[in-house]
C-alpha cells in the first residue's frame, strides 16, 4: 500500500488503518507538528519527504527495512545518528530547499552514520554538510555506485570523486514514482 499525503493543512498526522501494510509513502509539505507517526509503518521501504517538522531522525531511523529515503527541507536536524541502524538503506537523499541553494547548507553534526550504512549504493548531499565540510567519512562506503553533492568546495567533490572514481550521478527514483512515470507516459 502507498500513502501519499500533500500539503495537508492537518496539524496531526493521519494513521491509516493497517500502517503494517503501507510498503511507501510521500508526505510532501504537509503542516504535520510531527511525522513521528511514520515509526508505525514498520514495513516501509521507500519514504520521500517535503518538509521535515521534527529535530530528532528518530521515527525514520525506526523504519528498518527502508531502503529508499529522500527529505528537502530539514532545517531542524542536526544529527544523522538514527539512520545509522538503517541497514537496508540503498538510496538517500538529503537536501536544503532548493531557494536554499547557494544561500545556506544545512550543518550536521557528522556524515559518519551515513558511512555506516552497509548497503548505500545512491547517495545525494545537496546543502547537507558537516561543519568541516569534509567528504573524507564516505570514501570507504562499500557499496556506493554513484554519488552527487552540492555546497561543498568544488576542490573537496574533486578529491572525492578522484579517491572513489564515482560519479555524480542522480540517485534513482522511488519505485513507487517510477511506476507514476510509466503509467503517465504516452504510449
Amino acid at each position: 500500500m502507498h500513502v501519499h499525503r500533500m500539503r495537508d493543512k492537518g496539524r496531526e498526522m493521519p494513521v491509516v488503518a493497517r500502517p503494517q501494510d503501507v510498503r511507501s509513502a510521500c508526505i510532501w509539505f504537509c503542516r504535520y507538528r510531527s511525522l513521528r507517526a511514520l515509526a508505525a509503518y514498520s514495513h516501509l521501504r521507500e519514504l520521500k519527504i517535503g518538509g521535515l517538522p521534527d529535530d530528532s531522525l528518530e521515527a525514520i531511523g525506526a523504519l528498518r527495512e527502508l531502503r529508499y529515503l529522500c527529505i528537502v527541507d530539514l532545517p531542524g536536524i542536526r544529527s544523522l545518528e538514527p539512520l545509522r541502524g538503517l541497514g537496508q538503506l540503498e538510496t538517500l537523499s538529503l537536501a536544503t530547499l532548493p531557494e536554499w541553494q547557494g544561500k545556506r547548507r544545512q550543518v550536521v553534526e557528522s556524515l559518519e552514520p551515513i558511512a555506516a550504512l552497509p548497503a548505500l549504493e545512491h547517495l545525494e548531499l545537496l546543502g547537507v554538510c558537516p561543519p568541516d565540510l569534509s567528504l573524507a567519512p564516505l570514501e570507504f562506503c562499500p557499496n556506493l555506485v554513484s554519488a552527487r553533492f552540492a555546497h561543498y568546495p568544488p576542490r573537496e567533490v574533486d578529491r572525492f570523486e578522484l579517491v572513489t572514481q564515482l560519479p555524480g550521478d542522480f540517485a534513482p527514483l522511488p519505485q513507487f514514482e517510477q511506476r507514476m512515470v510509466k503509467v503517465k507516459t504516452p504510449t
